[in-house]
């Protein structure tokens, strides 16, 4: 079997992990649900990326009757395999980044909610950076998770953004460690207004 289709059935199988993991869920809270739907157009738009490059290499195969062992090839002929294997490595590198990150937080976010050690911190918290999220217009639910430092981790799914907040657990009874919280939502609202950042702010900066 060619390189270029061993890589894209690796890449296929991936999503099928993905989604078999999705259908396992059952019901959805709503902020995980917004999540959920915007991973699974995700996997949709890479699915047809991977089967868009299998046809254009079989094509490539056909018209030019190039074979990987054959080193004689033109360099033309290898730079195009080249680009094809590097399309695969791209959608490769989203997977590590965007997904593979992500859905282990699946299980901790609903165990979180429903735990009775955790439950109504969590809570909490969640009401709070909701209140963040509205006083600085910001139009995204979001989840938040227990046991981190205090982070913001950025998902981008194609036309997709979410995040996903980190606080430090140990640290939930102190109210005056909360305002690091604004500051992790900050970067929430430059990535929702990085171009206006970027053409008026940076500049002058």
């Amino acid at each position: 079997m060619p390189l270029v289709d061993q890589k894209a059935n690796v890449l296929l199988s991936k999503i099928s992990f993905v989604e078999k993991r999705i259908e396992e869920l059952g019901s959805l809270d709503k902020i995980l649900e917004s999540y959920v739907e915007g991973l699974s157009d995700r996997l949709n738009v890479l699915r047809n990326q991977i089967l868009t490059a299998q046809s254009e290499f079989r094509e490539f195969i056909e018209e030019t009757g190039f074979a990987e062992n054959d080193y004689l090839r033109k360099a033309s002929q290898r730079g195009l395999l080249k680009d094809m294997l590097r399309t695969y490595e791209e959608i490769e590198e989203s997977f590590y980044l965007g997904i593979d990150t992500f859905l282990p937080l699946i299980p901790v976010w609903t165990h979180q909610r429903h735990d009775e050690n955790t439950k109504r911190e969590h809570n909490l918290l969640v009401n709070f950076v909701d209140d963040l999220l509205e006083l600085s217009a910001i139009p995204e639910v979001m989840m938040t998770i227990l046991g981190e430092s205090y982070e913001c981790l950025p998902l981008y799914w194609d036309n997709v953004t979410k995040h996903v907040v980190f606080v430090t657990y140990s640290e939930m009874e102190s109210l005056r460690r909360w305002v690091l919280l604004t500051h992790e939502v900050g970067h929430v609202f430059y990535d929702l207004h990085f171009e206006e950042f970027n053409s008026t702010v940076i500049p002058v900066l």
